[in-house]
């Protein structure tokens, strides 16, 4: 029986079967259906597609996949906001958490686990979840301020020309050379997305995977069902992966509802983050001489060969996985790698799992 190379046991695999066993008011979601925000005419076509892969969830696991860009994508991300209440688990909401201004906070986080510079005063502001008051301006909406944050976050070089760089600039120039020198010739959204999967992908979503918490994430929370107990762990990941930073946490239902809750700290998830962590370098080997981990190729070709999926192969097309490997190494990370490896497999070779 042939199978996909999506159904490997791994995090997408792992969301895919936790979507599956969850709820759902199908006739209430029809209702709500989309609205033009939620995007154009062809986005909410490929969307309705998604919807409808989760509506028949019961009888095929749901498509869940990852991008070169790193981000999951999953049918709770590609239906309408207002169609996620629906869904839930023996009747009750599904619980949702993230962090308050979430891309600054990546940012500083990012820049200070390499070295960099950032000023205490923007650490402590992105930690209180304040980022976007440094923009407040009389008669400007919220929404109008993150919108216009977004459009320099998001664009592919620092602009030094955009009011958000000279407000930053201004008042954390520490921060802003730290940007620069980080983002040197790199898009600064794809940069974002990075890390962003670094943390809520890498370490949370594989955490919560190997701690058998049934979840899926939307880029940057993560939502999943369960009691208090598995809130508190679900916390304690979260903590765990930000480190030295604190985020600001909203933790609510998927209708909308805050939830008052007592964080209690614990150490219980550590050997999952430490799972998830080890994970992720599974194709590298340490040098004990300079520290610094290096890639090695044919651990890739014996993951392949450990799940069936690298037993047909050539000795040239061996070396043309090796050359593909050796070039892009420096710019995807290492679940991409085999994602991408995999797709140009079944591209070139034409060939079926078994």
């Amino acid at each position: 029986m042939s199978t996909n190379f999506r159904e490997i046991y791994e995090v997408t695999h792992f969301q895919s079967e936790s979507i599956s066993s969850w709820d759902a008011d199908i006739e209430k979601m029809q209702e709500v259906g989309f609205s033009e925000e939620d995007g154009d005419k062809t986005s909410i076509n490929i969307k309705k597609k998604v919807v409808n892969d989760f509506f028949n969830r019961k009888e095929k696991p749901p498509k869940v996949f990852r991008t070169n860009h790193r981000r999951v994508f999953n049918p709770i991300t590609g239906m309408s906001r207002k169609m996620r209440p629906f869904i839930t688990l023996n009747g009750k909401q599904l619980i949702e958490i993230d962090t308050a201004n979430s891309h600054p906070l990546l940012l500083v986080f990012e820049l200070k686990r390499n070295k960099l510079e950032v000023e205490d005063e923007l650490k402590e502001i992105v930690e209180n979840g304040t980022f976007y008051e440094i923009f407040k301006e009389e008669g400007k909406s919220r929404d109008n301020i993150k919108k216009s944050v977004f459009s320099f976050f998001y664009s592919k070089k620092i602009n030094p020309d955009h009011h958000v760089y000279k407000i930053l600039n201004s008042r954390f120039p520490d921060f802003i050379k730290s940007l620069e020198k980080f983002a040197h010739r790199a898009s600064l959204s794809e940069l974002l997305q990075k890390i962003e999967s670094n943390i809520w992908i890498d370490i949370i979503s594989t955490a919560a995977m190997f701690a058998n918490i049934k979840h899926a994430t939307i880029h940057d929370s993560i939502v999943f069902s369960g009691d208090e107990m598995v809130l508190n762990n679900v916390l304690n990941i979260i903590y765990a992966a930000f480190a030295e930073i604190k985020p600001c946490l909203h933790i609510r239902t998927l209708n909308g509802k805050n939830i008052e809750y007592v964080y209690t700290p614990s150490n219980t998830m550590i050997p999952y983050i430490n799972k998830a962590q080890k994970y992720l370098l599974r194709f590298w080997k340490l040098n004990q001489k300079t520290g610094n981990y290096i890639f090695e190729s044919f651990k890739i070709m014996e993951y392949l060969q450990s799940i069936g999926i690298y037993r047909y192969y050539t000795t040239n097309l061996d070396y043309m996985l090796i050359r593909i490997i050796d070039n892009i190494i420096d710019t995807i990370d290492i679940p991409s790698i085999k994602h991408l490896i995999i797709r140009f497999i079944e591209d070139v070779g034409n060939i079926k799992v078994k």
